[in-house]
Parts: C-alpha cells; sequence; structure tokens
C-alpha cells in the first residue's frame, strides 16, 4: 500500500462511512415507496453507493 498519511485514511474512513449511510438510506427509502419508477431510482442509487464503497475500500487494501 501507498504511504497514506493520517489525514489522507481519516477522509477515506469518512468517505466510506458516509456512501454507507447514503446506500442504507436508499435502500430504506426504496421499501417504503410506492412508486414503482421512484422505487427503481431509489434502488439504483442504492447500489451505486454499495459500489462507491467497495470503490473506496480498494483503496485501503492497496
Amino acid at each position: 500500500m501507498p504511504h497514506v498519511t493520517q489525514m489522507e485514511l481519516n477522509t477515506l474512513k469518512e468517505l466510506i462511512a458516509t456512501e454507507d449511510v447514503n446506500a442504507k438510506k436508499f435502500k430504506l427509502y426504496a421499501q417504503n415507496c410506492s412508486d414503482s419508477q421512484l422505487q427503481n431510482m431509489l434502488n439504483q442509487e442504492s447500489q451505486q453507493a454499495y459500489n462507491n464503497v467497495r470503490t473506496l475500500m480498494g483503496f485501503l487494501v492497496q
């Protein structure tokens, strides 16, 4: 793993936590939504946020 400063590591952890919360919120909103078009959009946003979490986590293991 390339040298990462403590500040960069803290920022990365914060971004991961934020994206994880976003993914969970979008998923919850989708589950409680009655409009199928909006539900699909929220599910897509949730999936994108989970993808972002995986991408950001990848920076921790390089």
